[in-house]
């Protein structure tokens, strides 16, 4: 694996949409529908130019292929924080090389955010009845205003894709021994109201 300072995009953060009107809220939420096959463009773009063997064709194979190679990533950054670690102390403690391990955590939130989307559009395009919404009562929950996907058969109920990845990232074992995207796409599937 090449480094993955080379992928494009920019980073989201959600954080201050909770604070926005209701108006800001659905202005923000139509950008960002706008914006989901350009993120997934540069997702496909990065998998053809590292060469790595995934077709994303919204199809249960295709989030296994790309779970396996989001691994190698994290697996990268991870060895570059340990090679910091190590220098650090054979140089006593100083502090150089820290904004290259932010710059690669940052674009390994923006590999997460694509992935959450192309995630969430694989649900959607294999299950017609979700679709994109975005959360308009305040509950006690942090995902007040943020896209999530909804039409599941409890009318309550809605996937906020980020929080799945970036759970399955952590290493929590909630969905299965690997966290495989395919796994937790089964899971939510039972969901899925059938027609």
């Amino acid at each position: 694996m090449r480094d993955i300072r080379t992928y494009k995009g920019e980073n989201w953060s959600f954080t201050e949409l909770a604070d926005q009107t209701g108006r800001e809220a659905r202005a923000y939420f139509l950008w960002f529908k706008t914006q989901t096959d350009k993120r997934i463009e540069y997702l496909h773009w990065y998998l053809a130019e590292e060469k790595v063997n995934c077709t994303l064709d919204y199809s249960e194979e295709s989030l296994s292929d790309l779970w396996i190679w989001f691994r190698t990533c994290m697996e990268f950054v991870r060895g570059k924080e340990n090679e910091e670690k190590q220098a650090k102390e054979e140089t006593s403690g100083s502090q150089q090389g820290d904004a290259s391990l932010e710059e690669l955590y940052g674009i390994l939130d923006m590999i997460e955010m694509d992935i959450a989307i192309y995630f969430a559009k694989t649900l959607i395009h294999n299950h017609p009845q979700l679709h994109w919404d975005y959360v308009k009562k305040r509950p006690k929950l942090y995902a007040y205003h943020q896209p999530v996907v909804k039409g599941f058969d409890d009318s309550d109920f809605f996937l906020l894709p980020w929080q799945i990845i970036e759970t399955c990232a952590a290493g929590e074992d909630c969905y299965g021994e690997d966290n495989n995207l395919r796994d937790v796409y089964k899971v939510w599937e039972r969901h899925v109201i059938r027609a």
